[in-house]
């Protein structure tokens, strides 16, 4: 019996090298013959692990794998989409799909809602933050996952949705019988004036409808009486190139370069230019940027950089100036390929170095010892120069004129915020009792100009997050105005909603409160643009 199964088990080792060997033999050439030669070993692989290996496996996914791991060798953004996720991919760039209306959290495996989207069907039953929903249709959510509640909570515009929701301070569950309808997913995230001139807009993505969408939020910003604007570019990683091009498009006069693409294949070269079109008012701007802004958010502070139009504030931006094409494959899947890298109007390459490896990659372009990032970091770097003769920096990213720094917080602080500790701490005490009643008593004025969270609220609190995160009272102490201010945004989430939260997420913001002194720097750059204009 042992030589039988030693027989056994030499067989399939043979079959192997031989129809490895019979692939080289049928094509002699292989070495010189490129693509196919490689298409013919994957082939032969493929049949290799459905006849031997030593389970059934599903070749699709195989496959699959196989695509991805040959996207992965060529750059870090060419990329594989199974079917099963193209049209979510698409629908967060349309601007619009249909189901219920919320922002949403599995947190300790609960479906808790984090607010409801003002106008939606969720809304205007009064779904609330912290409201934890613990059945869809019947079926618990205990240990549910975010794409089973996509799912779940998704679907066709008419249909109903029966969830079951825990409210905390009421005994007995809630029900709601939701229909689904059109849920408009909004790429303007903020927008209101800072003080009577100047006006803050925070554009979250590039997607069908944020060129609309900045129109009508400038317009409400002129009617309030704004004759600055603050443009929000961080942590905007990107989206639409159409929507780069026209909204870089509304800051500047006609038949200016925005940006240029060029690739191996002259079909791929570009050059997109502004239009004579409706542009937005010649006022004085400002364009904040970070690490997270990148590709169309790069594109677009890179043309309002390279033609002085306006002061580009914040840290160097993330580097991705590779341009993809998507393909839709017979099976409804698709492949993202890069045909071509971005340049800005001074032809300076947007794209980082990847040769080090996807990990270095990342890291890097979120390290604060990025060479990128550092304030000595543009000695090495190639430099260009501005419609108006400024210099400007390439070798990745956009580099800003004015650096701000973000700062760091101690491990304590950090933790509290990975461990959400603000996020539970809020939805625990102000969904409903006294601290609400308090805080609505108040009003939302005095709320955000005066109140700050007392030494009470503030012990309450770090007790509530202790037993994930031990108290450390020097870097409790260390952090404390940062503390007060995260305690503060999550409270005003629960009570007034998400766009006062930002208000109060922005007045501690030390690179927003900077960049409000900068507007002088913006106009003598503004200046210079129209200098170098009438010259031409």
């Amino acid at each position: 019996m042992k030589k039988f199964a030693s027989i056994l088990w030499v067989v399939p080792g043979v079959l192997l090298v031989a129809m490895l060997l019979l692939w080289n033999q049928d094509d002699p050439h292989a070495s010189t013959r490129g693509g196919m030669a490689g298409l013919g070993k994957i082939n032969a692989v493929l049949e290799l692990i459905r006849d031997i290996y030593v389970e059934e496996v599903d070749l699709d996914k195989v496959v699959d794998g196989a695509i991805r791991g040959m996207l992965e060798e060529l750059d870090p953004h060419s990329g594989y989409i199974p079917a099963s996720e193209l049209k979510e991919v698409t629908e967060e760039f349309q601007g619009e799909f249909e189901g219920i209306g919320i922002y949403f959290q599995i947190r300790d495996k609960l479906l808790t809602v984090v607010s409801a989207i003002p106008g939606t069907p969720s809304d205007r039953l009064g779904l609330s933050p912290g409201d934890v929903i613990i059945e869809i249709d019947g079926k618990n959510t205990w240990g549910i996952t975010n794409e089973e509640v996509q799912r779940k909570l998704k679907g066709k515009g008419g249909t109903s949705v029966a969830v079951k929701v825990r409210r905390s301070g009421l005994e007995q569950p809630l029900s709601f019988n939701i229909v689904r309808e059109k849920i408009p997913i909004n790429s303007v995230e903020s927008v209101f004036m800072l003080d009577d001139q100047v006006g803050y807009l925070r554009l979250n993505r590039f997607m069908a409808t944020s060129d609309e969408e900045m129109r009508t939020a400038v317009s409400a910003l002129q009617a309030q009486g704004m004759s600055r604007l603050i443009f929000d570019l961080r942590n905007n990683s990107g989206g639409y190139l159409e929507q780069a091009q026209r909204i870089a498009d509304l800051f500047l006069p006609g038949g200016l370069v925005i940006v240029s693409t060029e690739g191996r294949l002259e079909q791929f070269g570009e050059v997109l230019k502004s239009t004579d079109g409706d542009d937005l008012p010649a006022l004085p701007l400002i364009v904040l940027i970070n690490q997270g802004s990148a590709s169309a958010s790069e594109i677009v502070a890179g043309a309002i950089q390279d033609h002085d139009r306006g002061l580009i504030v914040g840290q160097t931006s993330f580097g991705k100036g590779l341009v993809q094409r998507q393909l839709e494959m017979r099976d409804s899947s698709a492949v993202r390929l890069t045909i071509a890298r971005y340049y800005t109007p001074s032809h300076r390459l947007i794209q980082r170095p990847y040769d080090k490896g996807l990990a270095s990659y990342y890291e890097e372009a979120y390290d604060e010892l990025d060479p990128n990032a550092l304030p000595d970091s543009t000695q090495d770097r190639p430099v260009f120069r501005t419609r108006a003769g400024r210099v400007v920096y390439g070798g990745g990213g956009i580099t800003p004129d004015v650096r701000i720094h973000s700062g760091r917080l101690t491990q304590y602080t950090s933790r509290l915020r990975t461990n959400q500790a603000f996020f539970d701490y809020a939805n625990h005490k102000a969904t409903s009792g006294p601290l609400r009643q308090r805080l609505e008593a108040m009003g939302w004025p005095r709320f955000l100009e005066n109140w700050q969270p007392e030494e009470g609220l503030l012990r309450d609190f770090a007790a509530f997050a202790g037993d994930k995160t031990p108290f450390d009272e020097s870097e409790w102490r260390t952090d404390l105005s940062w503390i007060q201010g995260y305690l503060k945004r999550e409270l005003a989430r629960v009570v007034f909603g998400r766009d006062e939260a930002a208000q109060v997420d922005l007045a501690m913001d030390p690179a927003l409160a900077e960049a409000r002194l900068l507007f002088g720097e913006a106009e003598r750059i503004q200046h210079l643009a129209s200098v170098a204009a009438k010259k031409k």
